[in-house]
């Protein structure tokens, strides 16, 4: 559910090449003698997307995209290349697809293992199930996860607190010492279960930062990358303000960079200048490339291109065969039809206004809270649902996080101001959905407000039904945190969806005016 974050415009930030097609950095008019070249290949967001899937991404349809037999097999590939190669993921291994739902990570890991990666971060999804489940599924990789600003109580002084996880590591790769630390974005704890993960906390990551690179300058690394998990724009503030990182491999931000992205630095030491940063997308539709050169103990010259996974690769035998009991069982009892659609609910709209999905998704978490208003948020939407028959699986894979349904209650000029931020965000990126509501969006905000067919009464409170997600002003939603009265049900989004769907028999796509735009 995170959307697509645009760098900051203040910062030194130089976007270069088109995808697809090598783009280089080098010491202008040097000639590279005696170079040693890596290879490091990188992933992000994957989200247990371990099976190919109807990828929807922008309005685009891409059948059969992704899965991890494709994945292995095009990293077996670069691998048999010959250069040293460095496997690295960003974090959120686990959560949104139905194999996460029905093995709670243990898949995740083992799959990761099998491609031999070489260092992982911890992501927030990754806590889902919560840390001390993260933390015993954790040696199923085989690699190190690691985060140097994520603490957790001290099971010998509850009064103290500890690191996570490995906070660095020291790689050696073709002969050169690369050190690699992880950061997890600061929002952790706002959108983690706390009671799965109780006294969790995060360190401010810029600080964490400066202090790693020194320390592992200081231990020799030629070349010190930072594998985040804490989205493009804080990637790019962090190389903006920590001189030192040869490189960032991000994730959180669901980012498609197929373009590098370039901070400057006057006294860097590497031969492209500044900090790199890379990101893939999300679940496993692109593997990042970057071929480095050395000229002896120093980096040199970076390459870099997303390369698609795809229908036309072939897929790894070994991992197919090891996914195919898993996959059987999630599909057999996955399979159960739950309803019919009689028409398609599109998600591939553009969610700026009403929606036929949106107004479903709306009205189950309107019914499910009893609710004045129902919300929810475009970006949590993944999936269109087809017309026929309606599958449990096609809702899991409409609704893949484990949000959980809430309410709370709020003024009317709280109100005001959550259709005023919908109305203006909607009119640019595609924000809110709603129920049991109605308005008119402009470029000021929201016009003609009705709750329940009424206008708003500013003697009274409403109450808003929504996700945990949104109740702690993810996605820009700031109003939302401050309502009174906040209760959160523990029933999945998705739980309620099915509730709804089965309650009915029969769904119909109906758009009835509740959004309606005023240019």
């Amino acid at each position: 559910m995170h959307t697509y974050l645009k760098t900051r415009p203040n910062l030194p930030i130089v976007l270069i090449g088109l995808a697809a097609v090598f783009f280089s950095f080098g010491c202008a008019g040097s000639r590279i003698a005696r170079a040693d070249k890596i290879l490091i290949l990188h992933t992000n967001d994957v989200h247990s997307h371990q099976d190919a899937f109807d990828d929807f991404n922008r309005g685009q349809h891409h059948p059969g995209t992704g899965g991890a037999p494709r994945r292995a097999a095009m990293i077996s590939q670069l691998r048999a290349e010959g250069a040293p190669t460095l496997l690295l993921d960003a974090g959120d291994v686990f959560q949104g697809t139905a194999f996460f739902n029905f093995y709670q990570g243990r898949l995740d890991y083992q799959v990761m293992a099998m491609m031999k990666y070489d260092v992982g971060v911890l992501g927030n999804h990754d806590l889902d199930a919560g840390y001390a489940h993260q933390q015993e599924l954790v040696p199923l990789t085989g690699c190190p996860v690691l985060s140097a600003n994520v603490e957790v109580p001290s099971g010998s002084d509850p009064g103290k607190m500890k690191l996570l996880c490995p906070p660095d590591t020291m790689m050696e790769v073709g002969g050169h010492k690369i050190g690699i630390f992880g950061l997890t974005t600061e929002d952790l704890v706002g959108i983690t279960d706390k009671r799965k993960n109780p006294g969790l906390a995060v360190l401010r990551a810029e600080p964490v930062a400066t202090e790693e690179v020194k320390k592992l300058r200081a231990a020799g690394a030629e070349l010190v990358i930072a594998l985040t998990h804490i989205g493009l724009r804080e990637d790019s503030s962090l190389a903006m303000h920590v001189p030192g990182i040869d490189l960032i491999v991000g994730g959180h931000s669901h980012t498609f960079l197929n373009r590098l992205a370039m901070v400057q630095h006057a006294d860097a030491t590497n031969g492209w200048g500044g900090t790199a940063i890379v990101q893939t997308g999300r679940y496993g539709v692109n593997l990042g490339r970057i071929d480095m050169d050395f000229d002896g103990a120093k980096p040199v010259k970076l390459e870099y291109k997303l390369l698609p996974v795809d229908e036309t690769g072939p897929g790894d035998p070994v991992v197919a065969a090891f996914l195919q009991p898993y996959k059987a069982h999630v599909d057999s009892v996955m399979g159960e039809v739950i309803g019919t659609a009689t028409g398609d609910f599109s998600q591939s709209e553009s969610g700026r206004s009403e929606t036929a999905i949106g107004n479903l998704v709306a009205d189950a978490l309107r019914e499910a809270t009893r609710a004045d208003v129902g919300l929810e948020n475009w970006g949590g939407i993944r999936a269109s649902l087809a017309k026929g028959p309606v599958k449990l699986l096609d809702v899991y894979s409409m609704l893949p996080f484990d949000n959980e349904v809430g309410s709370a209650e709020y003024s009317a000029e709280q109100v005001k101001d959550l259709f005023d931020y919908i109305a203006r965000t909607n009119l640019s990126r595609g924000r809110g959905q709603i129920s049991g509501a109605s308005f008119v969006e402009t470029p000021a905000g929201a016009d003609s407000i009705l709750v329940g067919g009424k206008p708003l009464d500013p003697a009274r409170t409403y109450t808003v039904g929504s996700t945990d997600f949104l109740l702690n002003g993810g996605d820009g939603f700031s109003t939302l945190p401050k309502g009174a009265n906040r209760k959160v049900t523990g029933l999945i989004l998705r739980d309620a969806m099915v509730k709804y769907i089965r309650s009915r028999g029969t769904i119909e796509p109906t758009l009835d005016g509740r959004l309606r735009i005023r240019h």
